[in-house]
């Protein structure tokens, strides 16, 4: 079974979190497996509070899981506490699970999403990720600057604190074309440029790194992950409908398109 595993917290209005991460796995073909790190309370415009869940109640769940077999790749969202974020990624170091982890730091409406001792846990624990997915932000805070550097020295920042493989993503930042980049230690090794487009959208650093997971776990080498995981997420949301008019949010679907090719190599 190509199961992907998950741990994220839960949106309750469906725009992000684990229900955005469980659509994307199942869109890739692969069969999603749960466990929710946190409970937030908001809607697709507002966020105003967020509870994590015990570590012991999170351990024993994927304990549980372990039993019926391992999982190709685990997708780690929102950890919660800093103390399931380091038990979660010693245990998938030790079951030699590769993680992708998306370092939810804000919910899209802003309220902050993880605790600061998580960054350095995250740091020390680098050689234990496959594949970071940070937005331009996450990036800032993950180095502890202020003025974002070129993305190639970013990069090579990244890989010198351990972390081997990124995917620094575009999606923040200005302009009509925006840009991915995917890193293998330091080294540029694939490129992907997008039209800007209008709006507000919600979880799409939650359904790309669960997409990239649910790919890779059905087969495919990280650079074709990456490049099917965009396709489908671009498609989705250039068809995605805005749900709130006076906050401009649009909502990502959930079906899967046939992907238009897009991939420059470097």
């Amino acid at each position: 079974m190509n199961s992907v595993w998950i741990a994220a917290g839960l949106d309750p209005s469906g725009g992000a979190g684990v229900l955005a991460d469980v659509a994307a796995v199942n869109a890739m073909g692969a069969w999603p497996q749960a466990v929710i790190t946190a409970l937030t309370v908001q809607n697709l415009c507002e966020a105003l509070d967020v509870r994590s869940v015990e570590t012991e109640l999170i351990r024993t769940q994927f304990t549980l899981l372990r039993r019926e077999g391992r999982p190709r790749v685990c997708k780690l969202g929102m950890a919660g506490r800093a103390s399931t974020l380091e038990w979660l990624l010693q245990w998938l170091a030790e079951e030699q699970v590769p993680v992708v982890l998306d370092p939810v730091m804000w919910a899209s409406a802003g309220h902050a999403l993880m605790q600061r001792e998580t960054l350095t846990l995250l740091r020390r624990h680098a050689q234990s990720i496959a594949l970071l997915t940070p937005n331009m932000d996450e990036v800032r805070a993950l180095l502890g600057v202020q003025k974002l550097p070129a993305p190639d020295v970013a990069a090579e920042r990244l890989y010198a604190m351990g972390f081997a493989r990124v995917l620094l993503k575009g999606g923040h930042g200005e302009g009509p074309v925006l840009e991915d980049r995917l890193y293998e230690q330091g080294r540029c090794v694939a490129s992907w440029s997008w039209p800007a487009l209008p709006g507000k959208f919600r979880g799409t650093g939650c359904r790309l790194a669960s997409a990239i997971a649910a790919a890779h776990a059905m087969g495919q080498d990280w650079p074709d992950a990456v490049d099917r995981a965009l396709q489908w997420l671009h498609t989705r949301m250039a068809d995605a409908p805005t749900v709130s008019g006076k906050e401009g949010i649009r909502l990502i679907p959930a079906t899967v398109p046939v992907p238009v090719q897009t991939v420059k190599e470097v």
